[in-house]
């Protein structure tokens, strides 16, 4: 129990503690200065603690604004150094890959555009980018740009691919319907231009190329096609003929057997009949045309350094 008593004359503060209604009593007393003087620095402690806690609550959260920041900077910066290396891999990629399209291009002859040419010029990073002199913002955007420039050359190239790769197709079809082997082996007794016919004893211009051997000797397609006629051919006896599209057209004439029918299609090398002296013919032997758009040539530009079938 306190017990608090204003000594007006004394003008001083009392104060005195009892301990029970029998016990012995405590007291002090204050002067009036010096309990205003107590208050006054009370007061000012606990507003200075008060600045200090407050203070202290904001510089705590400021270092954890600026911790998070940090660990956010540190994590765009690893983001950053992986999107370049993979923009780099990708890089490479792309300029081997532009210097495939440039052999597909020079196989097919196909001329590479100017600005592709100057596409294969560009590109490129910096081993290690200078983040110590540029924002975090500015490096993302150079990331964007690179990246943009990349699909741009990307899909430029594959463009120039694709296009490069249907030429060669289209060359190798037509590699496919060239014919370019011989039909059979044996000895040539007939050349293609102008000549006196054995039979009929007159002057006459051979269409084609004569290749004699035995009976039965077998007869392959020179080239990729399908099977316009199998049958007889006055003069020709037993003859196959087969268009190879792109205008080449091949016949085989004087034959004992045939061995493919109208409208199937045959590769090159494959067996199309066997040889032997039907129509007009003095002996077992092959009658070999070639024909571009209907009209012959000679068989010789079209057949290889060798009489072996593949």
């Amino acid at each position: 129990m306190k017990k608090y008593v204003y000594n007006n004359i004394m003008k001083r503060w009392s104060i005195v503690v009892y301990r029970g209604e029998r016990s012995s009593c405590m007291g002090f007393s204050v002067s009036d200065s010096f309990l205003t003087a107590g208050v006054v620095f009370l007061s000012l402690f606990f507003a200075f603690f008060a600045y200090l806690a407050v203070e202290g609550y904001r510089n705590r959260s400021m270092l954890s604004h600026i911790i998070r920041l940090k660990m956010e900077r540190d994590k765009l910066l690893r983001e950053t150094e992986c999107i370049m290396s993979s923009l780099e891999k990708l890089n490479t990629e792309i300029q081997e890959t532009i210097s495939r399209t440039s052999l597909l291009a020079s196989l097919a002859r196909r001329p590479i555009p100017d600005r592709y040419t100057l596409m294969m010029g560009t590109g490129g990073f910096p081993e290690k980018m200078p983040f110590h002199d540029q924002t975090v913002s500015s490096n993302v955007l150079k990331l964007k740009n690179e990246t943009e420039k990349l699909k741009n050359i990307l899909a430029f190239e594959n463009k120039e691919t694709d296009r490069a790769i249907r030429k060669l197709r289209e060359k190798e079809r037509l590699l496919m319907a060239t014919p370019s082997i011989w039909p059979t082996y044996g000895r040539v007794t007939a050349t293609f231009g102008w000549r006196r016919h054995p039979i009929l004893k007159r002057r006459e211009f051979h269409k084609g190329l004569d290749i004699a051997n035995f009976r039965g000797t077998p007869i392959y397609a020179t080239a990729y096609g399908r099977v316009t006629f199998t049958g007889v051919r006055n003069g020709y006896g037993y003859t196959v003929e087969i268009d190879h599209g792109y205008g080449f057209s091949t016949r085989y004439a004087h034959l004992k057997k045939i061995l493919v029918r109208k409208g199937e299609y045959v590769k090159r090398g494959q067996l199309i009949g066997l040889m032997g002296a039907t129509g007009l013919a003095t002996g077992p032997h092959l009658h070999y045309e070639v024909r571009i758009l209907g009209k012959a040539v000679n068989p010789i530009r079209y057949l290889d350094n060798s009489p072996v079938v593949y």
